[in-house]
């Protein structure tokens, strides 16, 4: 099963996903980032009467936003996840939390390790126990596929925050639901291989690479979305959601987006914090993963999960073939060759 197969909730789950957000409230936050922009875009097609609050620090970005998308059911709110108080205000009478914000920069991550800290492990705490204090029906937190086994401090500290927002669960045993969903770099994105690779062309510089060796998930923007469109409409209390991705290598990549891979290359090293293979899950992960028969869709219940009965997990079936796998883009079976590359690039939206 491809990556397209996460997409496909858009058709088989379109009338579950607006019935569960009809007339609620969604709060983003870090909501002018490109999730939570995607994610806008995706509530303005999908719910007639659903409302919108972006929840973020940079004003630049919420004007543009609001040019964009105007204030009729979407409000903006200035505040920084550090600020429980005001996230306590931002997120009374939300019935869902969308958790996006968090410093990312693997780099500025090690030189400036407590603002990461700060803003992606007890900012997550905030978010958790003000969306407990006021009620919040679910909350979904976007891990990342650098905190799984994490070589630098941004991906240990998504680690944490994902490990953190499930546990939260116990604390809310009867109310808030606690969820998280684990992807990727997404394709097409500025942090992407795809767009340093296309800026690079464009100033017809050679395309630098860290090793010709390395290989990367596919992902797009929508995908994310879906996932955690999918997350809120599941019956699990609890869990982490890992999409079914294709793997794909460096050098078909640049086959596929400039027709040759023997020319105009420059290999310069691994970068400080940089894999050379992604991640999606651990091999003790894949050992007791469960997955949506319709999607493909991985659920990692929690390791302590008293509060989260089996019932919940009867419409999933356990991963039995999984542990033959390791869920790395260097051995997953998986994969998009040149061809089903240049398609997909060409079919990408800009953003």
């Amino acid at each position: 099963m491809g990556s397209t197969s996460l997409h496909q909730l858009r058709n088989m789950y379109e009338d579950k996903i607006r019935q569960a957000l009809n007339n609620r409230t969604v709060l983003i936050t870090g909501g002018t980032g490109t999730f939570g922009r995607a994610c806008v875009c995706y509530l303005r097609t999908m719910c007639d009467n659903v409302t919108i609050r972006i929840f973020s620090r940079d004003e630049y970005k919420q004007s543009v936003l609001q040019a964009d998308w105007g204030s009729v059911g979407i409000s903006y709110m200035l505040g920084d996840v550090r600020d429980i108080d005001r996230l306590r205000l931002a997120l009374q009478g939300c019935d869902y939390v969308f958790h996006a914000a968090a410093l990312k920069h693997v780099s500025l991550g090690e030189y400036n390790p407590r603002e990461f800290i700060d803003t992606n492990i007890l900012g997550t705490e905030n978010v958790c126990r003000a969306a407990i204090d006021c009620g919040v029906e679910q909350v979904i937190t976007l891990a990342s596929d650098k905190g799984v086994n994490p070589i630098n401090l941004y991906g240990a500290t998504k680690l944490v925050a994902e490990k953190s927002t499930i546990q939260y669960n116990s604390y809310s045993p009867e109310g808030t639901i606690f969820k998280t969903v684990r992807y990727g770099n997404v394709a097409g994105s500025r942090g992407s291989v795809i767009g340093i690779f296309q800026r690079l062309l464009d100033a017809g510089k050679p395309i630098t690479i860290t090793d010709s060796a390395m290989t990367r998930f596919w992902m797009l923007i929508e995908e994310a979305v879906d996932l955690v469109m999918f997350a809120v409409t599941s019956s699990v209390r609890g869990g982490t959601f890992v999409p079914h991705l294709a793997a794909f290598d460096v050098m078909d990549l640049i086959e596929a987006m400039t027709g040759t891979t023997t020319r105009g290359i420059e290999e310069i090293g691994i970068r400080p914090g940089e894999k050379l293979h992604e991640l999606l899950m651990t091999d003790f992960e894949t050992m007791r993963a469960y997955r949506d028969p319709y999607t493909g869709t991985y659920v990692l219940p929690p390791i302590i999960h008293d509060w989260n009965p089996e019932s919940s997990m009867k419409d999933l079936l356990p991963c039995t073939w999984a542990e033959l796998y390791t869920y790395s883009s260097e051995e997953w079976p998986t994969r998009m060759g040149p061809e089903m590359l240049r398609e997909a690039i060409a079919n990408l939206i800009p953003e």
